[in-house]
């Protein structure tokens, strides 16, 4: 019979307790794997962008943003790579948003076809999942500042609040499942105004979460625009007045749910007009009582 060769017990012993260290700490040589896969991810990305395979380099930019998520240079470029990829022009958009000679660029983008809007929508998930860390200073490695992304992020903010009233559920996906386009008759009203003209197609639940949402979108835009100096090639007054206006007339439609402290109270026919009917004395809302709203703010009762 063979002897054991000395010493091969404690060698194994040795090198499983080295493999188990190992395990515990997930890789003793992960600090090297990881700079030299990131460093390769985002070389394969880049070059990706370069040969106009966006899908790619977005797939790139994802990894590269899951091995160092507070590296500035990856979020950006993978906000920039879910641009491409998802075929949005943001160029056109803001030209859209801007332009005075059009009736209204917000309620272009609002009725834009669904794959369009879905598109657009979702894209911006992914731009403001990325650069909001880089503008609050989260994202701490890399060149980028966060007066980097000031326009980037604000026009981002105005397109996801205004979509976000096609996305009726609140699911994040624009869909069947959503009020239809031809159903919800939103952003009516003249070149001034914004209305609500299908708020009676939405749960009230749903429609004030949604003017929430969209308030807290376009309040975070008009922020960043008020902090950008220097001329950037948009017209940030125009796309300011936008959300000013946007955000003044949609937070007027609340509902009032019956729930004490909801947004909507003191609109009791929940046409999102509070003592409209003290004012005209007339039944707007059909029901066949005048003034209910008056309730609230002491019109005389009919």
């Amino acid at each position: 019979m063979k002897r054991p060769v000395p010493g091969w017990g404690f060698r194994l012993s040795a090198l499983l307790a080295l493999v188990g260290l190992a395990s515990a700490c997930n890789n003793i040589w992960e600090w090297t794997t990881d700079s030299e896969s990131f460093g390769a991810l985002m070389s394969d990305g880049r070059e990706a962008i370069q040969a106009a395979d966006y899908e790619r380099a977005e797939e790139k930019f994802t990894a590269a943003v899951g091995l160092r998520p507070q590296h500035s240079e990856a979020r950006y470029y993978l906000a920039k790579a879910a641009v491409l990829n998802g075929g949005v022009d943001v160029f056109s958009l803001v030209q859209t948003l801007t332009d005075t000679s059009t009736d209204n660029g917000a309620r272009t983008i609002f009725g834009f076809p669904i794959d369009t809007a879905n598109s657009i929508y979702g894209v911006n998930f992914v731009v403001l999942e990325n650069l909001e860390p880089i503008h609050q200073g989260e994202a701490t490695e890399g060149e980028f500042a966060n007066a980097d992304v000031g326009l980037d992020l604000a026009v981002a903010y105005t397109l996801s609040a205004i979509l976000r009233l096609r996305d009726t559920n609140g699911d994040g996906i624009i869909d069947d499942n959503d009020v239809s386009l031809e159903d919800l008759g939103l952003l009516g009203g003249g070149d001034e105004d914004f209305s609500l003209d299908g708020i009676d197609n939405i749960p009230p639940d749903d429609l004030n979460d949604m003017i929430d949402d969209m308030g807290d979108l376009l309040g975070d835009g008009g922020e960043l625009l008020g902090d950008l100096v220097g001329d950037s090639g948009v017209d940030v007054d125009e796309l300011d007045e936008l959300i000013d206006s946007l955000g003044g007339d949609i937070s007027s439609f609340y509902v009032n749910t019956g729930e004490p402290g909801n947004p909507g109270e003191g609109d009791n026919d929940g046409d999102g007009t509070v003592d409209e009917e003290c004012l005209n004395g007339i039944d707007d809302d059909g029901d066949g009582v005048t003034d209910e709203d008056s309730r609230v703010l002491g019109c005389p009762a009919s």
